[in-house]
Parts: C-alpha cells; structure tokens; sequence
C-alpha cells in the first residue's frame, strides 16, 4: 500500500511558523478529524486567528490533494495550497511540490509525526516572504522518539534470558549430581549381594557376640546398641 496522507495527517499537530528575515517564531495548530466523506475536517489556529479547513484528496489518489477553507455553510471555500506526494530514501520520506498561482510549496513528511512545510512566491511579483512550518504530531515523540536522538537500545538476548539460563544450568547440575550419586553404589558401611546378577540367597543376620558366650549381649540387644550385619551368600 502506498503512503496516505488523510491517515498521516488525521490528528492534532503542533506547529511553529517562521518568516524569512525574522526571528520570530509564531505558534499555529491543526487538528482534524475524518470525515465521512473520506475527507479531513478541523481547524487550523494562529495566534488569535481560527479558520476552518479540511484536506480532500484527487480521486483516485491517496496521496494527491489540496487543503480547503470551510465556508459557514460547510462546502468547500478555496485552495489554500495543494500537494502530490512521491516516496523518497525508500520511502522513509515522502517530498511534494507543487505550485498554486505565485505561491510555490515543499511539503515533506520527515517521519511518521514529524513535518515541514515551506512557501514561497514562485511568480516575477514579489508576493508574501517566505515561510516555513514545522509540524510535530502531539504525543508523537514520546511514542516515535524524538527526530535526532538515538533510538532506546533494545536488551542483549543474555539480559534478556539470562535468568532462564541460569537457572536451566541449575538443573542440569543438581541432575547430573544425582545420577552420579547413584551410579556410585552404596553409602559407606553397607554391601551388596555378590555372584552372578545377584544370584544366591542372604545369610541369617549375625548379632556380633551372640554367640560369645558373653552375658551382656541380651542386655545390650535390649538397650539397642547391637549392630546387624547383613551377610549375603558368597555363592
């Protein structure tokens, strides 16, 4: 699709109006809504002056147009300056120049909120000095960033996904520590059956001294401080 200047320039803008040979910068306005009809409609403010406007596009054309006054009863008055837009920069910018009588004028869209605007007499009679409008679409730099600044920097992947890095290698540790802790065999003090695939049957349990002869082995099997063996088969 290709660039749309009703869609661009539907809002509220900002705009500082500067005249050639003076430094006077003066601040202006418009703000426009979509009308039914496919037009913009809204006002254009500066200083004490408010005059009503709306942007109608060539048929056919979404980028091709003129700015109107409104008359009281809401038809169209004159051409205020007309424009035809074509892409530039690989369509970054768009750039329109046209001229309307003696007045010639380069409209350039610099970004999706950002404008300038210059006029000037075109024909051999000295006509109005020139002047230049810088528009900025309200809210637009907190939104677009403002023209001239870097762009925020966007997050490296590892700051972004570090955590769930991190707590992945966890895992992964506490995992292989486990396996490793089992493919180790038993706890220190303790056997395990020997011979083919565990084959043979266990031994009875052996209560050291039982045997002995020693009168205190019942006392201390009683009190619990006797320690089992288990002995499997040798077999």
């Amino acid at each position: 699709l290709g660039f749309n200047f009703v869609e661009y320039f539907e809002g509220d803008w900002d705009i500082e109006k500067a005249e050639a040979d003076s430094a006077t910068i003066t601040p202006c306005a418009y703000s426009l809504r979509a009308h039914a009809d496919g037009e913009l409609r809204g006002t254009y403010t500066e200083a004490d002056k408010r005059l009503n406007v709306a942007v109608s596009l060539d048929a056919g054309r979404s980028a091709a147009g003129a700015f109107y006054g409104v008359l009281d009863d809401g038809s169209l008055g004159g051409k205020l300056f007309s424009f035809d837009f074509v892409a530039h920069q690989g369509g970054t910018q768009q750039l329109s120049q046209a001229r309307d009588g003696n007045t010639m004028t380069v409209f350039t869209v610099t970004s999706p909120t950002s404008f300038v605007l210059s006029a000037f007499s075109a024909g051999e009679t000295p006509g109005a000095p020139a002047r230049t409008f810088t528009g900025s679409k309200r809210g637009g730099a907190a939104a677009h960033g403002a023209m001239g600044q870097n762009p925020p920097k966007r997050k490296s992947l590892l700051r972004r996904y570090g955590l769930y890095l991190f707590l992945a290698i966890i895992v992964l540790l506490l995992r292989a520590a486990w396996e490793a802790g089992g493919a180790a065999g038993p706890a220190p003090g303790t056997s395990q059956p020997t011979g083919a695939k565990g084959k043979g049957k266990p031994k009875a349990l052996v209560v050291p001294g039982a045997h002995s002869g020693r009168g205190g082995d019942a006392d201390t099997l009683a009190a619990g401080r006797v320690t089992m063996s288990y002995c499997p088969s040798s077999v």
